[in-house]
Order: C-alpha cells, then structure tokens, then sequence
C-alpha cells in the first residue's frame, strides 16, 4: 500500500511539474509576460515548498504546531485563489496554471489530512 500512495503522489507532482513547465514556456513565448504571472509564481512557489519537504521535514514546521497548519493552510487556499484567478483570466497562456494549482490545492488538502492525524 505504501508503494501505491508513492505512485499516485509521484504522478501528481509530475503532472504538475508538467503544467507548470508549459505554463512557464508559453508565458515566455508572449510579449505580454505579466498576464497570469501571479497565479503561476504561487504556483511555482508552492510546488518548490512541496520539493523543499520531500528532501527537508522541517519544511512544514514541528509537528502539531500551529506554524505547521498555517504553511498547509495558507498553501491550500492560496493554490485554489491562483486555480479561481487563472481560470478567470481565461488567455491560452494560463490553462497550465489551472490543474497545476488544482493538483497542488489536493495535495495540500492530503497533507493537511495526514498531518492531523498522524
């Protein structure tokens, strides 16, 4: 079961990797960078948190402590404002954004699960 929840994590964070580098190239390609950017750099900000914990465990603060639910919390809800905002723009350089923030949104609502349990 372990190897299973590996799997289905692995594949996420690819999956979001993969949109977040299309997203990334098709803003570059277009003289009108700025549209979007914001949505795309909480984006990338919160999927470097996310590779920051695979490797560090102090990225997400000592356990059951308040910093700890503040950083999944406000990761959570800042990755669906930048799914809602991207989605609102509605400009073809800013659908990778949208399931890149919807994926990481379910990743942190996952690990604001575990950490309350575990």
């Amino acid at each position: 079961m372990p190897f299973m929840f590996e799997l289905i994590f692995g594949s996420a964070l690819l999956l979001c990797a993969i949109c977040l580098f299309i997203g990334i190239v098709s803003a570059r390609q277009n003289h009108r960078f700025f549209e979007g950017a914001i949505p795309l750099t909480a984006s990338l900000c919160s999927f470097a948190w996310l590779l920051l914990a695979l490797f560090w465990h102090g990225a997400f603060g000592p356990d059951y402590s308040k910093l700890r639910y503040t950083i999944i919390g406000v990761n959570l809800f800042g990755m669906l404002a930048a799914a809602i905002t991207a989605a609102a723009i509605r400009s073809q350089r800013s659908w990778p954004t949208v399931p890149a923030a919807s994926i990481l949104a379910v990743i942190w609502l996952y690990i604001g699960a575990i950490s309350s349990v575990a």
